[in-house]
């Protein structure tokens, strides 16, 4: 059996969920090599620092709980990659839910939020709570949630590192965010578990990719 290398353990101990002295951001799998291993010395409004501890290649997304587009990439991006070090990434753009999508404005009633997916939309509310309405030729489903807060992402942003060794080809991971979203949007579930589900759908795809989830306050 062989002997696993002490700056390896250093780093996985460093790195395993929630570093002392950065912030805490949970992984959603476990990496196979420490290639993968990041942490987040700090974390604003506006940006937060990565630390990476060897060349990688990495792609942020931001999940917006209640958007139609619940899956975004973050600043405009796919993936990039990065030499190893300590790297800033701004947080570009609003926070605000209701203003995202014509679906959003179109369930305008009280509590409501827009689902593409009326089998989800079933999940979370009775019939009596759920009205169709098209949207730019598109069929689209408003449910009533009193319990649901729809100022969500106006309180916090939800952000999914992924982290790989190797490369990806940016269509594989188009594919898999439009598919998430074609799936969940419109979603008003917690961020942090839609975070987790996004990365369970994409990680299989990118071969070595690790999910980091990042829990922003807004101020």
């Amino acid at each position: 059996m062989h002997r696993v290398p002490a700056f390896i353990l250093l780093i996985a101990l460093l790195t395993g969920g929630c570093a002392p002295a950065g912030h805490p951001a949970p992984r959603f799998a476990e990496a196979e090599a420490d290639s993968a291993a990041v942490m987040f010395p700090r974390v604003s409004p506006r940006s937060f620092v990565m630390q990476t501890w060897r060349p990688a290649h990495v792609s942020f997304i931001e999940i917006r709980p209640g958007s139609g587009e619940v899956a975004a990439w973050l600043n405009g991006a796919a993936s990039r990659p990065m030499e190893a070090g300590r790297h800033a990434v701004p947080l570009q753009g609003g926070s605000s839910v209701r203003g995202r999508s014509a679906a959003a404005r179109a369930c305008s009633r009280p509590g409501e939020l827009p689902f593409y997916d009326p089998a989800l939309a079933r999940t979370v509310a009775s019939s009596a709570d759920i009205r169709e309405v098209t949207v730019r030729g598109r069929r689209v489903w408003c449910v009533r949630q009193p319990s649901a807060s729809a100022d969500d992402g106006r309180r916090e942003r939800h952000v999914v590192i992924l982290v790989s060794a190797q490369p990806v080809d940016d269509a594989v991971l188009e594919q898999a965010r439009a598919a998430f979203n074609a799936r969940y949007g419109g979603s008003p579930g917690e961020g942090g578990e839609l975070s987790r589900t996004f990365s369970e759908l994409v990680t299989p795809r990118w071969p070595g990719s690790v999910g980091y989830y990042l829990r922003i306050p807004v101020r």
